[in-house]
Parts: C-alpha cells; sequence; structure tokens
C-alpha cells in the first residue's frame, strides 16, 4: 500500500497554465489523506494569477473504499474541461494508472468517477524505492484537446517499474 509518509500536503506535477481570451488558469494537485484516510487527491483551480489570484474552485478526488490515490497531475483543454490524472492502489490492488475529470458545467470542486489506463500486474518490493517521479498530464499542442498523460507502473513483482504512455480526449472539445 502507498501512502504520504505524512499529512503534510506537498504540491506534485508541475503547476499547469492555461490561457484564454478572458481569464488565465493555473492548476495544482496534490495528496492528502481522505475522509477514509485513504489517501486521495486535492486539487485547485487559480484564476487570475497575474492579477489578483483566486481560488476559483478546488476538490479532493478519492477512488473510495480503501483505495488510495497519489502522485496526480493535471491539466485542462481548450474548452475547460480538467483532467487529472495519479496512481492508486490498495491491499488488493496493484499500483494502477487511472485519470478522472470534469467539465465547466459540472458543480464547482467535482470530479468525474475515474476511468483505468494502466492495470498493474505487480508491486514494488524495494522498501527505499521512490514512486512517481516520471507522471505527467499534458495538452496537445496541435490540437489543443488531446491528453497526453505518463505514469509508472509495475507489470510484475520487483524493483523494476514500467512507463506507460496514453492520450485521450473529452467529446465536447473540436
Amino acid at each position: 500500500m502507498c501512502r504520504p509518509r505524512d499529512d503534510k500536503p506537498r504540491r506534485e506535477h508541475r503547476l499547469a497554465c492555461r490561457n484564454f481570451s478572458s481569464h488565465e488558469v493555473l492548476l495544482a494537485t496534490h495528496s492528502v489523506v481522505g475522509k477514509t484516510s485513504a489517501a486521495a487527491m486535492q486539487w485547485y483551480e487559480i484564476r487570475s494569477p497575474n492579477a489578483t489570484p483566486v481560488v476559483f474552485q478546488q476538490g479532493i478526488f478519492a477512488p473510495g473504499g480503501d483505495v488510495d490515490a497519489w502522485m496526480g497531475s493535471i491539466a485542462m483543454d481548450k474548452a475547460g474541461d480538467i483532467a487529472l490524472g495519479f496512481s492508486n492502489s490498495s491491499s488488493t490492488l496493484f499500483p494502477s494508472i487511472e485519470f478522472t475529470g470534469r467539465v465547466p458545467g459540472d458543480p464547482k470542486g467535482a470530479m468525474h468517477r475515474s476511468q483505468g489506463i494502466k492495470a498493474g500486474t505487480g508491486s514494488e518490493t524495494d522498501p527505499d524505492g521512490r514512486w512517481g517521479d516520471y507522471t505527467s498530464m499534458s495538452i496537445d499542442p496541435v490540437d489543443g484537446c488531446t491528453f497526453w498523460n505518463t505514469n509508472e507502473y509495475f507489470a510484475t513483482t520487483g524493483t523494476s517499474w514500467r512507463t506507460h504512455l496514453a492520450n485521450f480526449k473529452f467529446a465536447r472539445c473540436k
């Protein structure tokens, strides 16, 4: 099982920026202890960072039950859709890769049910091993709609992780 080693929030991934003609957006995410004591993803959308910054919305996303979510990365497409990728695991679930998202019409701070990107089939056995140094959620600069997610997983139990790259887009982004 993977959890933050303490209750101190640590911002993960880069601070994502999106510039619209009407406003600018910064997105950030970090792991927190959720309502069920499993690790969850806290995320923020900050507007007008170059004027008077304001937290436009924020939320905590937890996959549910005893499933831990950590090592998140977040981005926004040109239509304002947000995607949050993360690692997750539990005592019965090998570390895997999932994502969740929201569209501008959703209630502020809410994310949809998560979807699987890559199911892990092993776990790390090195007690001093690191996780999540290689995770990213980015927008394709060509179409402004395609999210690219990179994260790590274990194909077999041991000390050798693998990188998985996936892409997807929200139907409303054209």
